[in-house]
């Protein structure tokens, strides 16, 4: 979870860092807004489901028989707490909706940030302020 949360807050200044050193700023302000969003919405949206999945491949190594049941004898305290954090799990139907919600907002919150802020740049250049 903190991962994700720092990569979702770092994602914006990796790709201005990127656009304006390696591509020696080849994208708008436009398209970097457009690829935030992708990568914001695939890191909220998919990371949960990858989440899932490592789980439900944890949750495997406890089925000794390989029936896909789990008998008492499979049933440890490890098991059924993996088991619970499963069931529990009501994030992934919510995923992609807070995914997309989160993803126009801080895409759009960066793109209106750099706008302005190239506004500015070139007001001050221009002494018009």
């Amino acid at each position: 979870m903190k991962a994700t949360l720092i990569l979702i807050i770092a994602f914006p200044l990796l790709v201005f860092l990127f656009n304006r050193f390696l591509l020696k700023k080849w994208l708008n302000t436009y398209e970097m807004a457009l690829i935030i969003f992708v990568g914001v919405f695939f890191i909220i949206a998919v990371v949960p489901y990858i989440k899932d999945y490592f789980m439900m491949q944890q949750l495997e190594t406890f089925d000794l028989n390989g029936d896909g049941l789990f008998s008492e004898q499979e049933k440890t305290p490890e098991a059924k707490q993996l088991i619970q954090s499963l069931s529990n799990n009501t994030g992934l139907a919510f995923a992609p909706i807070v995914g997309l919600i989160v993803a126009i907002l801080y895409s759009g919150l960066f793109y209106w940030s750099l706008t302005i802020y190239n506004w500015l740049r070139q007001r001050i250049k221009g002494h018009e302020i």
